[in-house]
């Protein structure tokens, strides 16, 4: 059982299943048409659970199609070499008309010798048919998605300026280099016609025109403890239920609220847990909390914006949670992966 203020949850894991070719870290998460979807670096599976599974079983583990000729991705893990699966889905959503896209991202800081591109995978779940996004570009980490009626957007992390690429299902591709940006681009959000873009070794949030191909930038507060770049790098970006949007921390138990109209850092808060741990994303409820993972706790922003913090959940469930909490809107249940414990966790109130 998990304790966070005067609640208690039931956690039910889900192991995602052995695979030998890969070694599996979860990374986000995306429920629609009754079930949640997982993906994972260092993994050629998609992974599903139906929502309404009650007792622990491994997920069902869907293999991706393999890039070939050549192989799309590379890594210096183990030295220089090709490989046939990504190091960095990062992001995952299910579409409207049921099918699951999600994100697949070259090598960050890649240099040896070998193409190192991107790609968007689409997974339909009622035939079984996969659809590809390349991206053309070499030397390229994708990491946010953003779908909309017309197309889709990502953005990508490489050397100078980051990039906002813009697909549509008719292969359209078109990349936008965003001005002053460090090329550490990783999730974005929209406002209006409009693009909210984290940009982490930068410590800021931009705000990104594509009709004009200009960005302007909101500074946040600087992180005092100490890295190099004096940066809390802003990770996720979420809308509340409002519209307004919070940013989460993948360096420190930090987020926050910007105001994208007055270029304003608006609110602030830091999570009361020991050093080291992180909220690089979250996710609101029903009745506007919003819930983060840190690594070893849950914790929950309340309305009146207090904050609970969980019992620790290693000693709790045997593992901590990583990036990519969601709710499901129907029961209010928490899922979140578990990136060391290589599982998907479900957390019930009681």
């Amino acid at each position: 059982m998990v304790t966070i203020g005067a609640d208690t949850y039931a956690a039910t894991i889900f192991p995602v299943p052995p695979n030998p070719a890969t070694s599996v870290a979860p990374t986000d998460l995306a429920i629609g048409g009754g079930k949640v979807w997982m993906v994972a670096e260092f993994s050629d599976q998609l992974y599903g659970a139906d929502l309404a599974w009650a007792a622990p079983q491994n997920l069902t583990a869907i293999p991706i199609p393999a890039p070939t000729n050549p192989p799309l991705f590379a890594t210096m893990i183990f030295g220089d070499h090709s490989i046939t699966f990504s190091n960095s889905s990062e992001r995952v959503l299910a579409l409207p008309d049921g099918s699951v896209l999600f994100s697949q991202g070259g090598a960050a800081l890649y240099s040896g010798a070998h193409p190192n591109a991107s790609r968007l995978m689409r997974y339909y779940p009622a035939t079984g048919a996969w659809k590809a996004y390349n991206l053309p570009a070499d030397n390229l980490q994708i990491a946010g998605l953003l779908a909309d009626a017309n197309g889709y957007w990502t953005t990508a992390f490489r050397s100078g300026a980051g990039l906002v690429i813009r697909l549509d299902d008719f292969g359209g591709v078109k990349a936008y280099p965003v001005p002053g940006t460090w090329g550490t681009l990783a999730h974005l959000a929209p406002w209006g016609n409009k693009l909210l873009l984290t940009d982490g070794f930068a410590n800021a949030i931009r705000i990104f025109d594509p009709a004009t191909g200009t960005a302007q930038g909101i500074a946040l507060p600087p992180n005092t403890g100490g890295n190099f770049y004096n940066s809390y790098y802003p990770w996720r970006i979420v809308p509340d239920l409002l519209g307004q949007p919070w940013w989460f921390g993948n360096a420190a138990p930090v987020f926050g609220r910007v105001d994208p109209t007055s270029l304003t850092s608006a609110e602030f808060f830091t999570v009361p847990v020991p050093a080291g741990e992180a909220c690089a994303s979250g996710a609101f409820d029903t009745q506007g909390r919003l819930w983060l993972t840190t690594g070893r706790h849950l914790a929950r922003m309340n309305i009146n914006r207090t904050i609970d913090v969980s019992s620790d959940l290693v000693t709790a469930i045997g593992m901590g949670l990583g990036s990519g909490l969601a709710i499901d809107p129907m029961t209010q249940d928490i899922w979140a992966p578990a990136y060391v414990g290589q599982a998907l966790v479900r957390l019930r109130k009681q």
